[in-house]
């Protein structure tokens, strides 16, 4: 059985470690949940395509920007206390917070990251699909965007609309977790802006 009952089994393909570590090159971080952990290995295959020769990533299924053991904002915590960083973040995170907030909570939360990644670094935050929480969604996704202008040097990646484009060929029947052919298609749409902030 897959990740949180997602049906995709990925444990055993997961690399323990990043697929280009070792060129002193550009370096980029990632910080998300379940879909980015899903689809580890094709997102690291694209952004090595990308030209980034450090790959810091961490993902885990359920994680919560603020809640819960080993949170988004832990993690942020963590990394950045030792010392890491990187010319690009990227953040994939939202998801299981939605439906749990009003939109001043999602704005905090979205605050919350923002003000610890540091500026004027460019990063990247893939933005949140649920079709069984489709207005939670959107209204989430809507601050995000707000937040990522205020920020400047930071864009969103639009899950959401390619979702909505090709859903069935992209998500297992949850509505929320890829499916194998949506893996890359995850890593297509979280690199593609990267071009406008960095």
């Amino acid at each position: 059985m897959g990740v949180g009952g997602c049906g995709v089994d990925r444990a055993k393909l997961r690399p323990e470690t990043s697929v280009a570590d070792t060129v002193p090159s550009a370096s980029v971080s990632l910080v998300g949940d379940s879909i980015s952990w899903l689809s580890r290995i094709e997102l690291e295959a694209a952004l090595a395509a990308h030209g980034f020769g450090r790959i810091e990533f961490d993902a885990l299924p359920g994680r919560h920007i603020a809640e819960g053991d080993e949170s988004g904002l832990d993690v942020l915590d963590r990394v950045l206390a030792a010392g890491v960083t990187a010319d690009v973040w990227i953040i994939e995170l939202g998801t299981n917070d939605l439906g749990n907030y009003d939109a001043n909570g999602y704005a905090e939360l979205i605050d919350l990251v923002v003000e610890r990644i540091p500026a004027p670094t460019p990063m990247v935050w893939v933005d949140t699909y649920a079709s069984f929480r489709a207005d939670a969604a959107t209204e989430f996704n809507a601050i995000l965007r707000e937040k990522m202008i205020a920020r400047g040097a930071a864009a969103v990646a639009d899950w959401h609309a390619k979702c909505v484009e090709i859903g069935p060929t992209t998500l297992i029947p949850d509505g929320l977790h890829p499916t194998a052919e949506g893996f890359p298609i995850f890593a297509e749409v979280t690199v593609a802006p990267i071009n406008v902030v960095a």
